[in-house]
């Protein structure tokens, strides 16, 4: 037996032909590797994965947006906070009824007596004060008040590795 034909047998046994009818001769023997790899797999995933995913989102650098904000707020003076929208609507009423500015002045009051450690002062702002017309949809039936909560938003952190 010459040294090539040696190879030739070896590579043989890996071919797909000789894998294909050793599969066919013991097809038990088949699913039942599939089988463990299939666990194995599991095994892995479920001790490996968990550690490498996170519901946390963090930058690892500072975005162009971000570097914004925080130029903003540096110029303002103000930290960035929550804005907040009431929305006020009637499905009879429209703005120009006086019960639906009695609600809307009723909901005013009762946000500014939350006082400036809830509601940034000066941010809170209705229709009936301001006169604003964006403030009213087209259809009249609704308003909104927005303003801006006090304190500082808390951005997330990094969490080390």
């Amino acid at each position: 037996m010459t040294q090539s034909s040696t190879n030739e047998k070896a590579a043989g046994r890996f071919s797909t032909e000789h894998i294909a009818l050793a599969s066919a001769r013991r097809p038990w023997v088949v699913v039942g590797l599939w089988l463990v790899t299939l666990v194995i797999a599991v095994v892995l995933i479920s001790t490996l994965l968990a550690d490498a995913l996170t519901t946390q989102f963090a930058f690892t650098t500072t975005p162009e947006s971000q570097l914004g904000l925080d130029l903003i707020e540096e110029l303002r003076g103000v930290p960035n906070s929550t804005n907040e929208v009431v929305i006020v609507q009637s499905d009879k009423l429209t703005v120009d009824d006086g019960a639906f500015q009695q609600a809307v002045e009723d909901i005013f009051e009762d946000l500014k007596e939350l006082g400036p450690e809830v509601i940034r002062q000066d941010t809170l702002v209705n229709f009936y004060q301001a006169e604003l017309p964006f403030l009213v949809s087209k259809d009249r039936q609704t308003t909104i008040m927005p303003f801006a909560m006090a304190g500082q938003v808390q951005r997330p952190t990094a969490r080390p590795v």
